[in-house]
């Protein structure tokens, strides 16, 4: 909290899927696909996405994905109403999305993430010192008077890699961590992101993939060959049931019900302190599979559309 990063990148490069796979661990508040982690303080946990350039309905898809990513269901959304907040500020003007941002900022506590998709659309001119420094000194004054972070996101020039304008060059300066976002030469369906300047220590570079299904996948891929390398498939049914059972009894050790994202999560870190690796979308498929053969119970809340998870009665006997 308290600080600026930027997201650049050209066009069509996919730097709001990678902003998908952000805001996903911002909503989970953990680690998505083993790689990407937020930790947001627990009265911090408020995220706002503000986007200036696309349609409502395209805003709503990518909100949409996020959750996808995060491992949330439909039946789920409701619940997070009062943590993620999304306004399409593309029909105002730069002054009004401005004073849009800033007025939700000032009114509203317990934000920790603010999200810019299209932080040149704050001002007329991107090459104009005056008004770029006056849009980072607004940046500059939330982040540090409401204590929260803000993730900008940016096109770069047309002729080298550097963000756009006089405002780029600012965001730049000021940013804590600048990341590129890039198409793969050899594979349009893969797409980079590397650090550019950071003022702490360096996060690795990523490759992420889309799926069938429109999904960002990160993958390990160098660029240095031809091979793409996924995560080895694996499938609830490759263990024997004392490894299920010593992951649920890992997970409801503390705790005798946990929610549905909270379960999904908790799945992830207790098959891994096993050595069992694998991302959210393999994790819906082990919740699945433990719910299927017995060894956990739901149960819906009646004061709202929350799933809660228990360890079924029958633990010992099937030990």
């Amino acid at each position: 909290v308290g600080n600026i990063s930027v997201i650049k990148g050209p066009p069509k490069s996919r730097k709001t899927t990678f902003v998908s796979i952000i805001l996903a661990a911002a909503i989970k508040n953990g680690c998505i696909q083993n790689t990407i982690r937020c930790n947001l303080p627990e009265d911090k946990r408020k995220i706002v996405v503000f986007d200036t350039e696309q349609g409502e309905s395209h805003v709503n898809k990518v909100i949409k994905r996020a959750f996808a990513i995060a491992g949330i269901s439909n039946d789920e959304l409701k619940s997070y109403s009062e943590i993620l907040y999304v306004h399409c500020l593309r029909p105002y003007s730069s002054d009004e999305r401005v004073f849009a941002i800033e007025r939700f900022v000032e009114t509203h506590l317990g934000i920790g993430l603010v999200i810019i998709d299209g932080i040149i659309d704050l001002i007329l001119d991107t090459n104009s010192i005056e008004q770029s420094a006056i849009a980072v000194q607004h940046l500059m004054r939330w982040s540090f008077e409401k204590q929260l972070h803000i993730l900008t996101v940016i096109h770069v020039n047309k002729g080298d890699k550097n963000a756009t304008g006089h405002l780029g060059g600012e965001l730049t300066k000021k940013g804590e961590t600048v990341a590129e976002v890039s198409r793969d030469k050899k594979f349009k369906n893969i797409s980079l992101v590397k650090p550019t300047e950071c003022r702490g220590m360096e996060f690795a570079d990523l490759a992420f993939s889309i799926d069938d299904k429109g999904m960002p996948e990160i993958i390990s891929y160098s660029g240095e060959n031809d091979s793409i390398q996924r995560r080895k498939e694996i499938f609830p049914s490759d263990y024997v049931l004392e490894t299920h059972m010593r992951a649920l009894k890992i997970i409801f050790e503390k705790e005798s019900k946990i929610t549905s994202t909270a379960f999904h999560s908790a799945i992830i870190a207790a098959y891994e302190s096993l050595g069992v690796k694998f991302g959210e979308s393999k994790a819906r498929t082990f919740v699945a599979y433990v719910k299927q053969i017995g060894l956990v119970n739901t149960a819906s809340k009646q004061s709202g559309n929350r799933t809660y998870y228990t360890l079924a009665d029958f633990e010992e006997e099937s030990v």
